[in-house]
C-alpha cells in the first residue's frame, strides 16, 4: 500500500544544478566557479508505506530515485519496462554475489510505472569519505581505504565468475562513448579510430564480463555498490581501472566547476592493482576506454569539459606513441605530492 502525492518543484529551484553535483561527487565543488547547491528539505517528496521519501535524482531513462528521510532505504520509480529491466539485473547481481543493496519490496506505481525499494548501504559514498579524510589528515585514512579495497575485492571476485569469450566490441564502442568523442572532437576522429584499433589488439586476450560502466567512489558505499544503469559487457579490468582512475579526471586546482578532492597514495594504488593481474599495456588500453567515458557529454560543465577534452586529446596522442598512460595519469600526482587531493583555490 502506498499514498501518492503530487509535488511540484519550487520555481526558485528550477535552474539549480543539483543533479550535476550528484554526478560529480568524487570531487569537491568549486564555489568560486559557480557550482550550485540547494537544501534537500526543499526537494519534492512522496509518501510510500506512510513514510516520507525525498527526491534524490532523476535519470535519463525516466526513472527517479528517492531516499527515505531516515536514510534506511531508497525507492526507484519509473516506466514499467525500465524498472523490470533493473530488477532483473539486480536479482542477477545478488545471485552472483555482487555487493549490492537488498531488494525490500516490488510493486506497481501509477499508470504504466513500477517501483522497488532497496536497502541503504551507507550514509556517505567513498567520494565523500575520501575527501573528508583528505581535509582532516591530508590523505585517505588506511581504515577508510581498507574498507574500500575490501568492497572492490568482493566486486571483482563476483565479476570474475561470469567471464565470456564472446566479445561485442561495437557495444563497448557505444557504451564507453568512444563514438561520442569522435563527434565532440572531430579533428581527432582518425586518431581515436587508430587508438580504438590498437586497444582492441591489446585487449584481445582479455575476457568480457559484466561491467558497471561507471564504477567509482561516488557509486560505492561501505555496504555495497549502487547504480548499474550504465552497465554493459566489456573487458575485465575496466571497472577496477575506473575505480582507481576517475579522480585523475578532475584538476587538482583551478577554476573548473569541480576539482579533485582526494588522491590515492602509491601504496594504495599498488594494493588496488593487486586485485587484477595484467600487463601495463592492458591497463593503458582500459584507461583509454575510461577516458572516453569521462570526457564525453560534459556540456553542462563547460569548464571541466574543456579541461577533459584537452586531457583526452593528450591521452590519445600518448597512447599512439606507446607511452605509459598509467604512469602519466594515475601516478604523476602521487609521486609529486604523496598526499590527497585539493579543494578550490
Amino acid at each position: 500500500m502506498y499514498t501518492r502525492i503530487v509535488v511540484h518543484w519550487p520555481d526558485h529551484l528550477l535552474s539549480c544544478n543539483y543533479n550535476l553535483f550528484r554526478e560529480c561527487p568524487a570531487a569537491i565543488a568549486n564555489s568560486s566557479a559557480g557550482a550550485t547547491y540547494f537544501n534537500m528539505s526543499e526537494a519534492p517528496s512522496i509518501l510510500f508505506d506512510e513514510k516520507p521519501f525525498d527526491l534524490v535524482r532523476e535519470r535519463r531513462n525516466g526513472t527517479r530515485i528517492y531516499s527515505a528521510r531516515d536514510r534506511s532505504s531508497f525507492l526507484r520509480i519509473g516506466p514499467a519496462s525500465e524498472i523490470d529491466s533493473e530488477l532483473k539485473l539486480h536479482h542477477h547481481l545478488i545471485e552472483q554475489g555482487y555487493p549490492v543493496p537488498k531488494i525490500l519490496s516490488e510493486s506497481n506505481w501509477g499508470q504504466g510505472e513500477k517501483c522497488f525499494r532497496e536497502s541503504s548501504v551507507g550514509e556517505d559514498h567513498f567520494g565523500i569519505l575520501f575527501a573528508a579524510d583528505t581535509v582532516q589528515t591530508g590523505s585517505i585514512r588506511e581504515e577508510t581505504f581498507e574498507t574500500f579495497r575490501g568492497l572492490v575485492a568482493r566486486y571483482v571476485q563476483a565479476q570474475a565468475k561470469e567471464q565470456s569469450g564472446d566479445k561485442d566490441w561495437e557495444s563497448v564502442f557505444i557504451a564507453t562513448h568512444t563514438g561520442t568523442m569522435q563527434e565532440e572532437l572531430p579533428m581527432l576522429r582518425e586518431d581515436i579510430k587508430a587508438a580504438w584499433d590498437m586497444l582492441r589488439i591489446h585487449l584481445a586476450e582479455t575476457p568480457f564480463v559484466l561491467c558497471h560502466g561507471d564504477l567509482g567512489p561516488f557509486n560505492m558505499l561501505p555496504g555495497g555498490v549502487i547504480d548499474f544503469e550504465t552497465s554493459f559487457l566489456g573487458p575485465l579490468g575496466y571497472d577496477l581501472v575506473s575505480a582507481l582512475s576517475t579522480i585523475a579526471w578532475f584538476p587538482k586546482r583551478g577554476d573548473t566547476e569541480f576539482v579533485a578532492g582526494y588522491s590515492f597514495s602509491q601504496k594504495q594504488t599498488d594494493q588496488l592493482l593487486e586485485l587484477l593481474p595484467g600487463s601495463l599495456r592492458t591497463l593503458d588500453a582500459l584507461l583509454v576506454l575510461r577516458g572516453a567515458w569521462l570526457a564525453a557529454r560534459m556540456h553542462r560543465l563547460p569548464k571541466l569539459q574543456a579541461w577533459r577534452h584537452a586531457k583526452f586529446e593528450e591521452m590519445i596522442a600518448r597512447y599512439l606513441r606507446g607511452e605509459s598512460l598509467f604512469e602519466w595519469l594515475c601516478l604523476s600526482g602521487v609521486r609529486s605530492s604523496g598526499k590527497g587531493g585539493s579543494t578550490a583555490d
